[in-house]
């Protein structure tokens, strides 16, 4: 089926289930008490919504697809106020074989002790184990009383041919954990993570070589080792203690795991590997194992609260159910922060380091300081004050591999509120500088220094129509460049505030001859309670000499129909 005719399906789907609705909502009650009954266990709720769009482009390559459609619901059905059954569709035409598959369909009931899922979800064990990643599977997550019990498991991956960045096998997760206590209170876990991809999901890509064509010789090579099939074992514990209602909160996780990098290479039977472990995972030649610990404590003693952290991530751990995490890292962490009458004052720091062990010629370390105070002097008045300090360090003794740079950055904000029977409804004003001093042995001071103003307001034009006018400018004082942001809405309400309309154009430029032009129009109708529609169209003409295809003009439309049942 062409996009098109899939945005028809979409759009037809969702008009039938809009009417259906919507004769449902204005039929006649004739089940008297029956029905009352009815309604009051069985309560339908949710949402619904089709989204299409088409854009277009010259003077550039095309970066997406021509046209877009996208169908999502969102239903919930809660039985007796004690059960909620809620379900996740997403259809799109933005699926391909050559990445991820984007459709989802998932049910997600929950009660008041646990939930469950079935299809498409994303649910967590723990930020170290399993976090962050879609799964097409099942799971459930339980509390009764002081038992605590999690399973989930699916497919997070399906095998798709390419290479390092696109590249992937057919990847299965299960994770699982159980323990005592109370999520929002005490409890201790003990958890374990198991991945495994599909060796057999992808043929193993081999060297080809045509013959000699029109004098040339026309060769195609696959790196057979650019994606591998991974294994992945983990497991640990995860605690958080609740102290003095609620004034004293730690948090604290621990972690090994065993990973395979390629599962395609025979097993190492040299390790001091348990048996009951190579029953589960069988250590390889590719395979290593490490541990991670990380402490998060929370003190509350009103009006001074302080947090302070600890992580220590050691350079072989490795969790492949996490969507991003970063190994051979130790961290610190400080954070007090005082509550005063009319606002708060921040102060944190932080320091990093990796090589761990000592395996690197050089350690780098970074480290964060900020400090904030926010303040309202009076109700109209708003008021913010930052400096933050950063710096890196890699600390080599010779000239070619040192690096290092320190930054500080100073801003501040201000706001100001007037009457709303004036005309001039609010201003602001935003400064920001940063100053950068590079250590760079080959290249000594090397500085950069830059300045950001932003100044901006709200007129009331008429009792309907609101300006919001804006100004930006950023200077980079040793790049000699600077850099010019105007921008202008109108914004129009009307039928009771039900139809919002909005018009903007947005200027900006350089001293380096490079500008843009941009021209979006949107409007959102609430038609009725439930039903609202909202478009808009978007122009943009962008120039820079400086760069390939820096002439172009770009044009985006797109619809949405939401039905909230």
């Amino acid at each position: 089926m062409t996009t098109n005719g899939r945005f028809l399906v979409c759009t037809c789907i969702f008009l039938l289930a809009w009417a259906h609705e919507r004769a449902i909502a204005q039929a006649p009650d004739s089940s008297g008490r029956a029905s009352g009954f009815l309604d009051e266990a069985f309560r339908f709720s949710g949402e619904l919504t089709a989204y299409g769009e088409v854009n277009g482009i010259t003077g550039a390559p095309r970066r997406r697809d021509p046209s877009t459609a996208r169908l999502f619901f969102r239903p919930t059905l809660t039985v007796f106020d004690a059960v909620t059954l809620s379900a996740d569709l997403l259809l799109s035409t933005e699926g391909n074989s050559a990445r991820q598959d984007i459709n989802q369909i998932g049910l997600h009931p929950s009660w008041r002790w646990g939930r469950a899922h079935i299809g498409d979800f994303s649910d967590e064990i723990s930020p170290y184990t399993l976090s962050g990643i879609p799964l097409r599977g099942g799971g459930v997550i339980i509390n009764p009383g002081l038992l605590r019990f999690s399973l989930l498991g699916g497919q997070a991956r399906r095998a798709v041919y390419g290479g390092s960045e696109s590249g992937s096998y057919k990847r299965y997760v299960m994770g699982a954990s159980i323990g005592v206590g109370d999520e929002y209170a005490s409890f201790f876990d003990v958890q374990v993570l198991r991945v495994r991809d599909d060796p057999a999901s992808l043929a193993d890509p081999n060297p080809s070589v045509s013959a000699f064509e029109n004098d040339s010789l026309d060769m195609t090579y696959q790196n057979p080792y650019a994606t591998t099939p991974q294994e992945n074992l983990v497991a640990g514990i995860r605690t958080r203690t609740v102290l003095f209602d609620r004034a004293v909160t730690w948090n604290v996780e621990a972690n090994g795991s065993l990973y395979t990098r390629d599962m395609r290479l025979e097993e190492d039977t040299t390790g001091s590997v348990p048996e009951f472990v190579r029953g589960i995972f069988k250590p390889r030649l590719s395979s290593n194992a490490d541990f991670m610990v990380a402490s998060d404590m929370m003190l509350s003693f009103s009006p001074v609260s302080l947090r302070t952290g600890y992580k220590y991530i050691a350079p072989g751990y490795t969790s492949l159910g996490v969507g991003w995490l970063t190994n051979d890292q130790q961290e610190f962490l400080i954070s007090p922060m005082v509550r005063i009458p009319t606002g708060t004052i921040m102060v944190s720091w932080t320091r990093q380091n990796d090589n761990l062990l000592g395996q690197k010629r050089n350690t780098t370390v970074r480290q964060t300081a900020t400090a904030m105070v926010t303040l309202r002097p009076v109700g109209e008045w708003g008021t913010s004050f930052r400096v933050v300090y950063s710096s890196m360090d890699n600390n080599a003794p010779g000239d070619s591999a040192r690096y290092g740079f320190s930054t500080v950055v100073i801003g501040t904000s201000q706001q100001y509120s007037f009457s709303r029977q004036s005309t001039l409804r609010s201003v602001n004003f935003d400064y920001t500088y940063s100053g950068s001093l590079y250590d760079l042995p080959v290249r000594p001071d090397v500085r950069a220094v830059n300045h950001a103003v932003g100044v901006g307001g709200t007129i009331a034009a008429t009792e309907d129509i609101l300006l919001l006018p804006s100004v930006n400018m950023s200077a980079s004082i040793d790049r000699k460049t600077t850099n010019w942001s105007t921008m202008l809405t109108a914004q129009h309400r009307t039928l009771a505030n039900a139809l919002t309309s909005r018009a903007s154009v947005m200027w900006s430029f350089d001293n380096q001859q490079a500008n843009s032009l941009r021209f979006r129009l949107s409007s959102t109708w609430s038609v009725t309670q439930s039903f609202s529609v909202n478009a808009a169209v978007l122009w943009t003409r962008y120039s820079s000499p400086s760069m390939l295809y820096g002439h172009f003009t770009e044009r985006t439309a797109y619809l949405t129909l939401t039905q909230r049942l």
